[in-house]
This record gives C-alpha cells, sequence and structure tokens, in this order.
C-alpha cells in the first residue's frame, strides 16, 4: 500500500471503473464504479436479481469484467494490477452458494474437515493438517460455537449450522477481506448475535467486511458504507447510517379470494404423529414427537438453528419415516402408500430441496414439474397443466422468467419460482422450511400474501421460520423444539407473537 500524505484519502484497495459483466449477451452488471478503502466495511443492497451475488464474485476475482471499457483494479502493493492472484489469498468467502455446491456434488465431508479446506482455499482437504493448523481449527470452531458438531457431515446440518460452519472455512485464514453473501440467513436470534460478536472480532484484526443482505436488522453493526444495486446498476452509494426497522412484514393487502377451485375442507387431521422418533446416520435428530395437525390449523415451527424443524418437516413430507414403534398418520388416515401419491397432496420448499435444482431448464418447466413432484420435468405436461403454470407465473410477476434457464436466476429468483411450483398443483398441504429467506422485501411480501390467501381458501400452512415477523396472519398454532424435542405446542396468541 503506498504511504499517503498527512491528510491525504488512502488510496482505494480495489476499484471497479466503469466495470460490466455479460453472460451469454445479458448485462448482468453495468458500468459500475466504485473503490474499497482501508477501514471500510460495505453493505451491498437491493433487490432479488439486483446483480448482488454477481458483484461480490467481481470483487473476489472469481469473474473478471466483459467489454473493453470497463476495469477492475487491486492496488495491495506498489504496483497496481488487474489480476486478483494476491487478493484471492487474502479473502475468505462464505455464500448459501458454496452450501449448495456441497449438496449438489454430495460431498458429505465432516464439519471439521469443511472447516479446514479454508486454510487453502479449497473445497477437498488435500494435504495433512500441522498440529498448529489443528489448533486454530478447534479455536474458530469453539469460536463460532460449533464443536459439537465436528465429527458431523456437513449435509445433515440445518441451513444455520451449515452457514455458521462456512463463515468458519471463511475466516480460518485469518483473511485480510472477508466476503459474506446473504451469509446471516436462516440464522435464529441467538446465532445472529454470536456471528456480530465473530465479525467485531474479525474487524478487530484488521479484516474487511463485505456482504449482502435483504434484512437491515441482520447488517452487522460495524457497516461503515452501503451500496444499493437495482438491475446491474449502482444507484446509491454512501456512509451507512442505521435506521430503526419495522418489527412486522405487512401484508400488501387484506386476504383475498383466487378462484382456484379450493374450498375449506371438513374438520379432521393432515398429520397425526405418535412416539415419533427419527435418526440420521444412526444419530437421533427428532424424540418423542407427539403431534396433531388438524386440518382447519396453521402452524409454525420455531427453535434454534439444529432443533429439528426442517427434520420434523421431511418426516411429514415422506422424506423420512418414523423409527420402529413410530407411528405417522396421514390426510385423516388415508395415509398414501407412496411419496409420490404424497406429494400429490403436499408442496414442500427448502433450501435442500432448492440445491437440487441446478441443472438446465427453463422456469416454466420447472414450475410445471410440481404437478409430478419431480426434480425436472421428465414427461409430457398437459396443456391444462401448463396453462395453470403460466397463470401462476403471471399472478407472481414472473410472466416474463417463463424461459429463463433456473441456472442463471440468483437464490432468491429460484427461491421464489420453487414456491410457484410448490404451489401450481392447488396442494392440501404446504410445507414450507424458511420461505422467505433469500427475498427481498417486495417478494417477500408477495409470497406472504400468496400464502395467507391459499391458507383460507382451506391450504393447511406449516411453516419454520426463525423470525416471528415472517410469520402469516393465518398461523394460529405454534410449536416449539429444542435438540429434536417438541417442548411446547399450543395457540399463538399463547405466546403473544
Amino acid at each position: 500500500m503506498r504511504a499517503t500524505q498527512a491528510g491525504q484519502k488512502p488510496c482505494a484497495q480495489v476499484e471497479f471503473i466503469n466495470a460490466s459483466y455479460k453472460i451469454g449477451g445479458n448485462s448482468i452488471l453495468k458500468d459500475l464504479n466504485w473503490s474499497l478503502h482501508p477501514n471500510q466495511h460495505w453493505a451491498v443492497l437491493g433487490g432479488n436479481g439486483a446483480g448482488k451475488s454477481t458483484f461480490l464474485r467481481l470483487l473476489a476475482g472469481d469473474i473478471w469484467p466483459t467489454g473493453q471499457r470497463g476495469s477492475r483494479v487491486y492496488r495491495l502493493s506498489e504496483k497496481p494490477q488487474i489480476s486478483p492472484i494476491g487478493f484471492k489469498e487474502l479473502t475468505g468467502l462464505a455464500s448459501p452458494e458454496l452450501a449448495e455446491l456441497y449438496r449438489k456434488r454430495g460431498w458429505n465431508l465432516p464439519v471439521w474437515e469443511v472447516v479446514a479446506t479454508g486454510l487453502w482455499n479449497d473445497h477437498r482437504l488435500v494435504r495433512p493438517l500441522s498440529g498448529e493448523q489443528d489448533k486454530r481449527i478447534r479455536l474458530k470452531m469453539e469460536l463460532l460455537g460449533i464443536t459439537d458438531l465436528a465429527q458431523r457431515g456437513f449435509l445433515e446440518l440445518s441451513q444455520g449450522q451449515g452457514m455458521k460452519v462456512l463463515l468458519a472455512r471463511a475466516i480460518i485464514s485469518e483473511p485480510r477481506f472477508l466476503i459474506m453473501d446473504e451469509c446471516l440467513t436462516g440464522l435464529d436470534r441467538g446465532s445472529l448475535s454470536l456471528m456480530s460478536l465473530v465479525l467485531e472480532h474479525v474487524a478487530r484484526k484488521g479484516g474487511q467486511i463485505i456482504c449482502t443482505t435483504h434484512r437491515h436488522d441482520e447488517l452487522f453493526q460495524g457497516i461503515t458504507h452501503t451500496l444499493t444495486l437495482d438491475k446491474g446498476r449502482i444507484v446509491h452509494q454512501a456512509r451507512y447510517s442505521p435506521r430503526k426497522e419495522k418489527t412486522r412484514l405487512s401484508l400488501i393487502s387484506p386476504p383475498r379470494p383466487k378462484s382456484t377451485g379450493l374450498q375449506r375442507r371438513q374438520k379432521g387431521f393432515q398429520y397425526h404423529i405418535s412416539r415419533g422418533q427419527v435418526a440420521i446416520d444412526h444419530k437421533p435428530v427428532l424424540k418423542d414427537i407427539n403431534w396433531t395437525v388438524k386440518k382447519d390449523e396453521h402452524w409454525a415451527l420455531m427453535g434454534q438453528n439444529g432443533s429439528g424443524k426442517s427434520t420434523l418437516l421431511r418426516l411429514l413430507s415422506g422424506d423420512l419415516h418414523p423409527a420402529k414403534g413410530g407411528i405417522i398418520e396421514r390426510f385423516d388416515g388415508e395415509n398414501p402408500r407412496s411419496i409420490w401419491d404424497i406429494r400429490k397432496k403436499t408442496g414442500f420448499v427448502s433450501s435442500d430441496f432448492q440445491a437440487r435444482h441446478f441443472k438446465k431448464a427453463t422456469v416454466l418447466d420447472t414450475v410445471i414439474s410440481g404437478f409430478f413432484g419431480s426434480v425436472g420435468l421428465h414427461q409430457k405436461a398437459t396443456p391444462g397443466q401448463i396453462k395453470a403454470a403460466q397463470d401462476l407465473l403471471l399472478d407472481l410477476g414472473m410472466a416474463d422468467w417463463a424461459d429463463k434457464n433456473i441456472a442463471n436466476l440468483s437464490y432468491g429468483q429460484l427461491r421464489k419460482v420453487l414456491l410457484a411450483r410448490a404451489m401450481v398443483t392447488g396442494p392440501e398441504v404446504l410445507l414450507l422450511d424458511e420461505p422467505l429467506a433469500g427475498l427481498d422485501d417486495q417478494a417477500r411480501k408477495m409470497i406472504m400474501q400468496l400464502v395467507q390467501d391459499l391458507a383460507g381458501q382451506g391450504v393447511t400452512v406449516i411453516q419454520a421460520v426463525h423470525h416471528p415477523d415472517e410469520l402469516i396472519p393465518a398461523i394460529s398454532h405454534v410449536a416449539l423444539l429444542d435438540k429434536g424435542r417438541i417442548t411446547w405446542q399450543g395457540g399463538r396468541a399463547e405466546l403473544e407473537i
């Protein structure tokens, strides 16, 4: 870093000068002018598809500016350079896309090994660890509160636990620059507080933080600057002034009926679980679950990361089965025999399910696949199914996405598509695992509205959530989970949330 004269602003470490980026002729980032100076911590804001993740990839050196007039310059020494070599070695990265990479490739590495890969910024452990490196791994895991997960497979973790592991991986080499893409999504309040302390620890050691988020209440308290992207352009950048957030997302309008043909069903039960036990890789995850969901009820599952919420939803969806001695009955005792029959009545959205959608497919085909309960469309759809999918995309403001390749969508955009897929059949039950995670405010309000409308038409909603402000108004009951057990269940009004 070049010395500066007294009173002179330190030289920028990274600078974008009219930088743009295109994929297949489509402009993703356009004419960016931005610089990162010492002691700055930036939050990159904007809606789904605004270009936030691509901005971070350009910063990290994973992609290069396209076109002749724009450039990206790194100034880490006396001589400026356009190559990211040198910057990459000083950078730690954590993102949902990295978590999805492990899921897509089936890399169920033990947690300690995932953390260790951050030492070389690789995805697999490529060399033996020294005693000093092993000690560093244990200290970072202790800092993040994940020591007890050391031998667990990464693919067995909840979304929140996985994010903690990836943050430990990102900071294992004491990076000078920490790049975080929606890394606080899916964390409970206790974990958010812990993460804030960890980021303060990184900043005290001289690290600079550049992150993206959709929720201002998830911003690291040390953020000094923000920039806002819209359709790939920087529309605002300034010093950060914290603002008080509203405690609840209000619906766009009161619940409104739709002509879907759904009628409020008579009372009965959708699920009845008795002595439910679930083990994954011989490790108990759910214990002694006794729970009934009636057809006129809508439930929220709440609890800390790793408490068993996602596993309980997978049990309801038919992906998992109770251990011997446990019983689960579905749909008023109808008890479909195959998982395909269960899926005909059930819409399901989760981060794990989203990770399975990585092959090339259009948005329209992905929504239509909901009629067949498959990942990808493998059979011919009827004209009625095609029209139903097109109408739903129109209702959701996504009609112009129909022919887009889902591989080119942002994390939040793909989440919206999978929610449409879950809704297209007019299911009896919607199982939603953090359905608003990764969505901007406008998309969150729209999805809340749609789910609220479906609940009003008789669709049973069961929603796992960390933020009470993301509960739809129709939620009538809450189950609290802790270490795989339901510790409390009852009316929502009793908890005053």
